[in-house]
C-alpha cells in the first residue's frame, strides 16, 4: 500500500493551493482512507467492500452492499463539513483508478499464491504475473473462476496432446507459415462477438437450424456478416487492409517474427502442462479442495439427501471410453458380472503366451494420491481366472492384495477361493505355485503372508476385511481405517526390504484392491485412501472430485449412494480421531 500512499498524497496534493493551511492534513487523512478501503477489496467485479463496519458508521454501518468507492466518497464528504473543501472530479477519478488497481492487484496475488501451490508441488517453475493476468482476465478477474480455468486449460492440453510444441520445427512451422493462423499471445480470451464473413448460401440454412440449439446468450454473440459490413462492429485501424481496414497486417512477417522469437524457447505453461502422462496422477489437489471444517459444513447443509443427489450427479455421467475387450464374445466369460465392465483405456493387459489370443482380465489400472496406477481394481477371481489373476499379480510385481469381502455372505458366493486357506496349504494355479507361509488374526481382518514361486520365488501379503455387513456399509469407519493403516504399513514394509530391487516409485508397485464385482467396497477402500493421503499432505481434500476422477479409470466405482455417503462419514471420523475436529461435532 505504499505505492497508494504516496501516489494518492501527491495526487491530492495538487487539488489545494500551497498555502492551504489543511493541504498536508488532508491528503493524508485521503491516503489512509484509500489504504483501508483497499484492504478491503475483494476480488469481485464489483469491488465490494467485505468489512463495511470498519469503514462506515451511523446510517451506512449496516449497508455492506456498497462498493468501496462509495465508502470512500462518504468519507470525503465528512472531510468536507470538518475541513471545509470539496473534491474535484480529478481526485474522484484518480481515487476510483487506484482503488481499482488495488482490487487487481489483490486478485492477481490471491491466483498467484493458489496456482504457485501446484507448481512447487510438482518442482516447475512458478507462473509468472503476467501469465496469471491473462487467466484472469479471461474470467473478469474472479479469481476462483480463473483457477477453475487454468486447470481445465491444463487438463484440455494433457488429454488432447498440446504439449511441448516447437513453433521452428516442421510439420507445425509450415502451417504457421502458410498464413492460415496468427498468433496474438491473448489466449485464453473472453468470447464477446463471433463474425462469420462471406457465409456460402449452402452453410446459412443448415446454420439457421443448428443454432436454435446453442444457448440464447452465445446465438446472441454469432452474426453472419458481409466483407464490406465488418466496419460497422470493428474499427478500421484494428482491421487488415483487404478487409477494408486500415491496418498493414502481413501474416507472413508475424509469423515469422513468432519463430524468430520462440526459437528455443519453452512455453511458460508447458512445464507444468508437460508433466508425463505416465508419472502424474489424476488426484492431486485442486482449487475446491476443503478443509475438515469446511467439508463439515457441506455435509451439513446437504444432509444425507443432498449427499445421495450428489452421487446421482455422479453416475449419470457417462464413462469417459470404451469397453470393446470387456465385450468381445472370447472374453465375456471371464467377467463376474455382465455389466461390470473394463475401460479399455486403463485395462490391465497380461503378457500373452504362444498360441493365446487374449490378454483380457477384467481388472484396471487406478490412480492413488500423487501416484499413477497405485491400484489394480479388479473383480473376485472366478475359478476359471484363478491362474490369470496370479498371473497379473506376478507380471505387475505386486506385494500386497486387498480384499474387502468374503467368500460367501448371505447364502451368496462373492468371490472364489484363490489362495490357499491353511498355514502350510500349497496351490497351484496355472504355472504359478502358492504357498500359505502363516495366518495372522485380528478382530476385523486377516493378514496371509503367501509364498509364490514361479520363474523366482517372492513374498506377497494377503489382507482380508471381515467386518463389511452383508447389507449396506459399517455402522462406523474405525475398523475400516484401521485396516487400512494396516495394509499401507504393510506395503511401506516390503518396499523398504526390497531396497534398490525396486526402482519405480517410491510408495511402491500396484496394490490389488478386491471385492466382489470390483467396484463398490473396492472404490470406497480406494476412495478413502486418497483422500486421507491429501488430508495428512495438505489438509485438505474433495470427495467429489476424487469419486469423479477415480471413476474415469475404474468405471461406475462407488456402486451405491450409500457407499459415498460412508466417504464423507468415514473422513470425518478419522478426522476428529486425529483431533482435527471436536470429538463431540
Amino acid at each position: 500500500m505504499i505505492y497508494l500512499n504516496s501516489s494518492l498524497r501527491h495526487r491530492c496534493c495538487e487539488e489545494f493551493e500551497n498555502n492551504h493551511p489543511l493541504r498536508n492534513d488532508i491528503s493524508r487523512h485521503l491516503a489512509q482512507l484509500v489504504e483501508r478501503v483497499a484492504r478491503c477489496v475483494t476480488t469481485s467485479s464489483t469491488m465490494h467492500c467485505s468489512s463495511a463496519a470498519n469503514l462506515t458508521s451511523g446510517p451506512n454501518r449496516s449497508d455492506t452492499k456498497l462498493t468501496s468507492f462509495t465508502k470512500l466518497t462518504v468519507h470525503i464528504c465528512q472531510l468536507k463539513s470538518v475541513h471545509n473543501f470539496t473534491p474535484t472530479r480529478r481526485l474522484l477519478k484518480g481515487l476510483r483508478a487506484s482503488l481499482t488497481f488495488a482490487s487487481l492487484f489483490e486478485a492477481t496475488r490471491q491466483f498467484l499464491e493458489e496456482i504457485n501451490k501446484w507448481t512447487s508441488q510438482h518442482g516447475v517453475s512458478p507462473l509468472s504475473k503476467d501469465l496469471a493476468v491473462k487467466f484472469l482476465m479471461a474470467r473478469k478477474f474472479d479469481v476462483l473462476r480463473a483457477i477453475e480455468l487454468f486447470h481445465s486449460y491444463r487438463e484440455t492440453r494433457l488429454k488432447e496432446g498440446i504439449v511441448r510444441l516447437q513453433p521452428h520445427e516442421e510439420p507445425l512451422r509450415s502451417e504457421l507459415l502458410s498464413g492460415k493462423f496468427t498468433v496474438l499471445g491473448a489466449f485464453p480470451a473472453r468470447l464477446k462477438k463471433v463474425l462469420i464473413v462471406g457465409a456460402p448460401v449452402w452453410f446459412r440454412v443448415p446454420y439457421n437450424l443448428l443454432s436454435l440449439l446453442l444457448k440464447e446468450k452465445l446465438r446472441e454473440r454469432v452474426q453472419m456478416v458481409k466483407t464490406a459490413e465488418l466496419k460497422q462492429h470493428l474499427p478500421r485501424d484494428c482491421l487488415p487492409q483487404h478487409l477494408g481496414g486500415l491496418l498493414p497486417l502481413d501474416a507472413h512477417a508475424v509469423n515469422q517474427q513468432l519463430l524468430s522469437g520462440q526459437n528455443g524457447r519453452v512455453d511458460p505453461v508447458d512445464e507444468l502442462v508437460g508433466i508425463p502422462m505416465e508419472e502424474a496422477s489424476v488426484h492431486v489437489p485442486g482449487p475446491e479442495s476443503m478443509r475438515p471444517q469446511e467439508l463439515m459444513a457441506h455435509l451439513g447443509r446437504l444432509q444425507r439427501s443432498g449427499v445421495h443427489q450428489e452421487y446421482e450427479e455422479l453416475r449419470k455421467e457417462p464413462p469417459p471410453g470404451t469397453f470393446h475387450h470387456s465385450q468381445a464374445v472370447y472374453n465375456q466369460d471371464r467377467n463376474r458380472y455382465g455389466d461390470v465392465l473394463c475401460l479399455d483405456q486403463t485395462r490391465v493387459k497380461l503378457k500373452l503366451k504362444r498360441n493365446e489370443r487374449s490378454d483380457y482380465i477384467n481388472a484396471s489400472y487406478m490412480d492413488g494420491y500423487k501416484q499413477k496406477n497405485a491400484y489394480i481394481g479388479t473383480q473376485g477371481p472366478l475359478e476359471r481366472t484363478y491362474g490369470d489373476f496370479w498371473r497379473m499379480v506376478w507380471e505387475q510385481n505386486v506385494l500386497v492384495i486387498v480384499m474387502t469381502t468374503r467368500t460367501e455372505e448371505g447364502s451368496r458366493r462373492k468371490c472364489g477361493q484363490y489362495w490357499p486357506l491353511d498355514e502350510g496349504g500349497q496351490e497351484v494355479y496355472g504355472h504359478i505355485a502358492v504357498v500359505n507361509q502363516r495366518v495372522d488374526r485380528h478382530p476385523h481382518y486377516n493378514h496371509t503372508t503367501l509364498e509364490l514361486h514361479n520363474t523366482e520365488q517372492r513374498q506377497v501379503s494377503h489382507f482380508q476385511y471381515l467386518s463389511w455387513p452383508d447389507y449396506g456399509v459399517p455402522t462406523s469407519a474405525v475398523t475400516l481405517i484401521d485396516f487400512l493403516n494396516a495394509v499401507k504399513k504393510q506395503q511401506k514394509k516390503t518396499v523398504k526390504a526390497l531396497g534398490q530391487q525396486w526402482t519405480g516409485h517410491a510408495l511402491g508397485p500396484p496394490m490389488v484392491v478386491h471385492c466382489s464385482a470390483g467396484i463398490g467396497r473396492t472404490g470406497t477402500f480406494c476412495a478413502l485412501d486418497i483422500c486421507l493421503s491429501q488430508l495428512q499432505d495438505v489438509g485438505s481434500l474433495n470427495v467429489h472430485q476424487t469419486v469423479k476422477r477415480m471413476r474415469t479409470q475404474r468405471a461406475f466405482s462407488i456402486q451405491t449412494p450409500d457407499q459415498y455417503y460412508f466417504c464423507y462419514n468415514a473422513i470425518l471420523e478419522h478426522a476428529q480421531r486425529q483431533g482435527l475436529l471436536p470429538a463431540n461435532q
